[in-house]
């Protein structure tokens, strides 16, 4: 039904001054939140501004964030103290290396990586510190105060660096609050409670997860620690909740012999600690399943490894002549713990000729030998006996006997010959000589093949081809008229010779 017209006209009266008091709403609401900060605020906001003004004027290192940081300050009128004192050391100190401590107008400030540079934050932990062992009423009101600033105004006190923009950090908020939490004052306790009960915040303990596992453990004990001297319910839940999540963790880290942690496998000292955090663990939130892997994992560091021979050194090989033919030996091995395993190779003294050695993960392992001493002299033929040696992360060291011998021999055969011909054919200059050939040769597989040719006393030597076994050459050739005979001659690389008679060919007068 259409309304009538006086009926739309004062509609549109109406959204109009609703619009009007929206836009003067806008305008008005910073005048009036400027308005309701302190004034120890407000002043300390005008030093502030003073402070930003000449570092932007002067062009100094650090103009821009303390800029950022006093906007986004005056913006929340927030406790803007933390952010005087920042930007006073950045203007007198400049900007700090990494972990530089200062303390500016008595707020405790730390040098704080930021993108590719560093700047000055809070440092929490020394204000987490004062709270909880200063019994000055007045410094720790004081120090509370930097603490809700760093929450940004969060009820429930989710800490950060930054004094204005509150970033979740859980390795931050576990340090701070289980600092307080361990205090001997009730004031700093509650503060420690509130810190823990902001890790039950949706998603916040399942983000655990992205954190290295190490560093997750670390943050359930701290939080187990404050639940276990709270006595408030929440705070309990939270510890145990965090615990658990710990402990999925570290049933997935065992594998094997060893521990896998965050999908790689550990070294020596991230197994240890481990091992220590979830031991501290487990005293405060005992869980049967979770304790027989520990219990696995701390019988692995006075454990060696366990080796399984695979593939031994059966056959003999051949490493000389160099040729990729039979010319090394390997053992297969199985370990079932990471770490350095070597082979080695002994002659007849007690000390090893060789040593070859890899570091590894667990699983299978292949180790070779290729017959050579540590100068890289071939060994003569014989036997040659051997040992493995496997050394975990933590040091334990087993040997095994090897079960077979390297037994390293030398190609004492000639090759094997088939069909050898030759024949010419043409005349004069397009005369050319055709020789064919099919021999076998199985250690030293690369044949060099010779013809030579003889008339009477003269001979002519012809080398046809490196190292093929089986051919058919076509070579120009120039001979004296008469009657020739062809041999073939093969040499392996191992010095081994053979010969075969290839035939025979007259070259008449006149055609030559």
């Amino acid at each position: 039904m259409t309304q009538p017209r006086h009926i739309r006209s004062q509609q549109r009266r109406l959204a109009g001054v609703l619009v009007l008091l929206l836009m003067l709403g806008s305008l008005l609401v910073p005048s009036l939140a400027s308005a309701a900060c302190s004034a120890t605020v407000r002043a300390d906001s005008r030093a502030t501004a003073l402070v930003v003004d000449e570092m932007r004027t002067a062009g100094a290192p650090g103009a821009a964030d303390v800029a950022d940081l006093y906007a986004r300050g005056r913006r929340s009128c927030i406790d803007v103290r933390p952010v005087r004192s920042i930007a006073v050391a950045t203007q007198r100190l400049g900007l700090p290396a990494a972990g530089r401590r200062a303390t500016v107008r008595g707020v405790p400030l730390v040098g704080t990586t930021l993108g590719t540079g560093t700047v000055w934050r809070l440092d929490l932990k020394q204000v987490a510190v004062r709270v909880a062992k200063t019994a000055n009423r007045v410094r720790v009101t004081a120090d509370v105060t930097l603490l809700r600033s760093a929450a940004g105004g969060s009820s429930a006190l989710t800490y950060s660096p930054d004094p204005t923009r509150t970033a979740w950090d859980p390795k931050v908020q576990a340090l701070v609050s289980t600092i307080l939490g361990t205090s001997a004052y009730p004031d700093a306790r509650a503060l420690g409670d509130t810190g823990i009960r902001a890790f039950a915040v949706r998603g916040r303990i399942a983000a655990l997860g992205a954190l290295p596992l190490l560093e997750h453990l670390l943050i359930a004990n701290r939080v187990a620690a404050v639940g276990a001297r709270s006595g408030v319910a929440a705070v309990d839940a939270t510890s145990a909740t965090i615990a658990v999540r710990a402990m999925v963790r570290i049933r997935a880290a065992r594998a094997r012999g060893w521990s896998r942690i965050d999908g790689a496998w550990s070294s020596g000292p991230a197994h240890r600690a481990l091992v220590a955090q979830a031991t501290v663990l487990l005293q405060r939130h005992p869980h049967a399943a979770t304790d027989r892997v520990v219990d696995d994992l701390r019988a692995a560091l006075r454990t060696p490894a366990k080796v399984d021979f695979g593939t031994l050194p059966v056959a003999a090989f051949y490493p000389w002549p160099r040729d990729g033919a039979f010319d090394t030996q390997a053992v297969t091995l199985d370990v079932n713990k990471p770490g350095t395993v070597s082979l080695l190779v002994y002659g007849a003294a007690a000390t090893p000729i060789r040593t070859v050695s890899a570091t590894t993960d667990p699983g299978v392992v292949t180790l070779t030998w290729d017959g050579a001493d540590a100068s890289g002299a071939i060994q003569p033929a014989g036997d040659y006996r051997y040992n493995i040696d496997v050394v975990d992360p933590v040091g334990n060291r087993v040997r095994a006997p090897g079960l077979e011998r390297f037994r390293v021999a030398r190609d004492t055969t000639p090759p094997t010959v088939q069909t050898a011909t030759a024949r010419v054919i043409g005349t004069g200059t397009g005369r050319r000589i055709v020789a064919s050939w099919a021999v076998t040769e199985e250690f030293s597989p690369k044949v060099t093949t010779w013809l030579l040719l003889a008339n009477g006393a003269r001979t002519e030597r012809i080398q046809l081809h490196g190292s093929l076994q089986r051919a058919t050459v076509r070579k120009p050739i120039t001979l004296a008229a008469g009657s020739w005979k062809a041999t073939l001659v093969f040499g392996d690389g191992s010095g081994n010779r053979v010969s075969r008679s290839a035939g025979s060919f007259e070259i008449r007068a006149g055609t030559s």
